[in-house]
C-alpha cells in the first residue's frame, strides 16, 4: 500500500468542497452590508476549496492507521506514518452515500498506476 501511494503521489485524489468560513480576508463577492458591519471574527463567506480532504481519502487513511499495529518491519511503518502526516487531517467517514472516483484519478483507483 505504501508503495502504490508512493507510485501514485504526484497525482493526489483532491475534490471541490464548499465551506461557511469567517475571516477578515476577503475572497470572492463580499455581501455589501458585511462590508460595513462586519462581525467579531470578521466577514462569514462561502469559500469553494480543493484540497485532500475526501472520502477516498478519508478511507485510506482509515485502513493505515488499522495496518499500524501490525507492521513490524521499520522502514515500511516509517512509510506508513509519513502517508498519515500527509493525509492528516481529514473529516470523519461518518454515514456517507458512496461516489465515483473522479475521472481525472480511476487509472489510480483501478491500480493501473501513472500513465507512461
Amino acid at each position: 500500500m505504501a508503495l502504490m501511494y508512493r507510485d501514485n503521489n504526484r497525482r493526489p485524489l483532491r475534490a471541490y468542497r464548499r465551506s461557511l468560513e469567517t475571516s477578515f480576508s476577503i475572497e470572492g463577492d463580499p455581501d455589501p452590508m458585511d462590508l460595513i458591519l462586519p462581525d467579531a471574527d470578521g466577514f462569514e463567506q462561502e469559500v469553494i476549496r480543493y484540497d485532500r480532504q475526501t472520502g477516498h481519502n478519508s478511507e485510506i487513511l482509515a485502513a493505515l492507521r488499522l495496518l499500524v499495529p501490525d507492521v513490524s518491519n521499520p522502514q515500511t511503518l516509517n512509510s506508513i506514518l509519513r502517508i498519515i502526516c500527509e493525509l492528516s487531517p481529514q473529516r470523519s467517514l461518518g454515514h456517507r452515500r458512496c461516489t465515483p472516483v473522479p475521472a481525472r484519478s480511476r487509472d489510480l483507483a483501478a491500480g493501473r498506476g501513472p500513465c507512461p
